[in-house]
């Protein structure tokens, strides 16, 4: 419980600096909003089984309601959503249902013309491992309450007309329900319930009216809490902890605006990295690079393609003589289109493709490859009313038997909106 208030302490924060604002003003336009979804599906692969192993499929129903508040001051604009989802699978035995739950809220604050704050926060409640873990730690389900709890804060101050510098913090909370693992069998507490602290600094240059040059520095802290043992180095058990690490980031970049509907962005650098509670003290340099372009072609419509290459945390672990695995290094592909045939009828394709490299240990070396693709067709009927049906194809290829798998899933529903 400790571990959640300190990481929903940045939630506290926004609501502490709502309070000291200018009091919010309407715009004529309600603050709230709600919907409620209803969706049949079809799942070829729930349990996410290896291809090398039985599959089970079932049709279900999904039921997602959601509820979000906006509300925007002269200086002040806050916003809040929750969204509750209920997927009963009709072929389960038991657990026939999974729950999930997704809070979101963020808040803006300008002190004045130059210094300003933003806050937001992410808290999830899932069973799923693109919900619980976007950076691919994990490939499998992971059945009961499991939660990530993902907060940033950020405070602008421009110095000088061309000159701003950012300050930001970034605090995420893993906990996973599966405990009471062991050095021969670990369980995901154990091996990924952590606490990651973020801190940055960034100088950032209006050089041309439509292009800003960035310089940053930022210092990671990745603090293992499972408190459990996860496996053997000789006849040594290992705690949690020891995938313990001090980071240290450098890096350039650049922001600009090639037309006035077409974007870009790009980051890149070295990060370097000290496993400090491994039994051999390891510590390596890698790369880091995040790369964005966007162009939007009409209204509601628009194409954006991303590049990024970081150091992840994995499920997975494994010794040799020498070393312990600590993580992964992954590259992510990236893109989406959003196409509005007409002001009713709109198209999404989504894609992502990582390739991740296991680092240290017997698995070293070896790689996951991960490829997410999803298809949707929306048409509103009304202001109130909307159809879709839409196609999700999920796989994963590893050289590790037993975890790699493929997963097909269709569905089609309503949505009402208030």
């Amino acid at each position: 419980m400790k571990k959640l208030i300190a990481s929903a302490g940045l939630v506290a924060l926004g609501a502490s600096l709502s309070q000291a604002a200018s009091p919010f003003s309407g715009d004529g336009d309600k603050p709230w909003n709600t919907s409620l979804t209803v969706r049949g599906f079809y799942d070829d692969n729930y349990y996410l089984a290896s291809v090398s192993t039985n599959r089970q499929e079932s049709f279900g129903v999904e039921v997602r309601p959601s509820v979000g508040l906006r509300l925007t001051g002269l200086q002040t604009s806050f916003g809040a959503n929750y969204t509750y989802s209920m997927r009963y699978y009709d072929d389960r035995k038991k657990n026939t249902a999974d729950h999930s739950h997704e809070f979101n809220t963020w808040l803006m604050h300008t002190f004045s013309e130059r210094y300003s704050i933003d806050v937001a926060d992410t808290f999830v409640i899932a069973q799923e491992p693109t919900l619980l873990d976007p950076t691919g730690a994990i490939v499998t389900r992971s059945n009961g309450n499991n939660l990530r709890n993902d907060g940033t804060a950020k405070f602008h101050a421009q110095l000088t007309r061309l000159l701003e510098v950012v300050l930001g913090y970034r605090n995420v909370l893993v906990d996973y329900e599966n405990k009471g693992g062991n050095a021969a069998s670990p369980s995901y507490t154990g091996l990924l319930d952590r606490m990651e602290h973020t801190a940055n600094i960034d100088l950032r240059w209006q050089f041309r009216p439509e292009t800003v040059g960035i310089f940053g520095y930022q210092y990671g802290f990745n603090d293992y809490t499972g408190k459990e043992a996860i496996g053997f180095f000789g006849l040594t058990p290992l705690m949690s902890e020891s995938r313990n690490s001090r980071s240290h980031y450098v890096y350039a970049g650049i922001e600009h605006s090639f037309l006035r509907n077409l974007t870009g962005s790009a980051r890149a650098g070295a990060q370097f990295i000290d496993y400090y509670n491994t039994p051999t003290g390891d510590s390596t340099v890698s790369p880091y690079a995040d790369l964005n372009l966007r162009y939007t072609y009409g209204v509601g419509s628009y194409v954006e393609v991303g590049f990024q290459h970081q150091r992840n945390a994995t499920d997975a672990f494994s010794a040799s003589t020498t070393s312990i695995t600590t993580d992964q290094e992954s590259s992510s592909f990236y893109g989406a289109i959003n196409h509005a045939f007409t002001p009713k009828l709109i198209a999404n394709l989504n894609g992502r493709y990582q390739m991740s490299t296991y680092n240290g240990g017997s698995l070293n070396n070896q790689t996951d490859d991960i490829l997410m693709v999803g298809v949707s067709l929306e048409y509103h009927i009304n202001r109130h009313l909307a159809a879709e049906v839409g196609y999700n194809y999920d796989m994963v290829a590893s050289n590790q038997s037993g975890r790699d798998y493929d997963r097909n899933r269709v569905f089609l529903g309503m949505t009402a909106s208030y």
